[in-house]
């Protein structure tokens, strides 16, 4: 083991800014439906401890507009719609499968889940066609609160406000979230 000049023994520690939480993402691309309301939601966990750190969402379309990207705190499931859960991607090969349900929208709900509250918005504009700056909504930076989804009955929503979907409009979205 090596030591340090007095001799005593150095222990080398693993990178000290490197969450030991398991650390999943989900990321991708979808072309919302026509008025879009909730395009990606997360469902907490019965097991875990959900802690959302970032959400980035690119948006790019073929004509200049306005797009609204909401943050939405739901105590109940949105349902109905056509909606498809993703691949969830782990920081660590050793990491446990991911407790968080995620489910991405490509025909709006029929029924949205109990608003428990907006906590974040956005609007991203074109002045022509191309991609926008995202949305980005990070929780990592100012010793900012992480979104905490402590139980299967609470959901976090990325929704489009229902705003009429621009010419092309496709999403590309970045989330990123820890477990434990």
């Amino acid at each position: 083991m090596p030591v340090d000049a007095l001799g005593n023994q150095v222990v080398a520690l693993a990178n000290q800014n490197e969450s030991v939480r398991s650390t999943y993402h989900l990321a991708g691309l979808v072309t919302p439906a026509a008025a879009p309301t909730d395009v990606i939601t997360i469902q907490g966990s019965g097991t875990k401890l959900i802690r959302v750190v970032s959400v980035k969402i690119y948006i790019e379309a073929t004509a200049g507009g306005i797009a609204d990207i909401l943050l939405i705190l739901r105590s109940t499931a949105t349902t109905g719609g056509t909606s498809s859960a993703p691949t969830i991607g782990r920081t660590d090969p050793d990491a446990g499968n991911p407790t968080a349900a995620v489910l991405v929208w490509t025909a709006n709900p029929a029924a949205l889940g109990t608003l428990t509250a907006n906590i974040g918005a956005a609007k991203v504009g074109f002045v022509s066609s191309g991609t926008a700056v995202p949305a980005l909504f990070d929780y990592t930076q100012h010793s900012d609160q992480a979104i905490l989804l402590r139980d299967n009955d609470d959901f976090l929503a990325i929704n489009g406000n229902g705003d009429t979907l621009l010419a092309g409009e496709v999403w590309a979205y970045d989330i990123t979230w820890t477990e434990e």
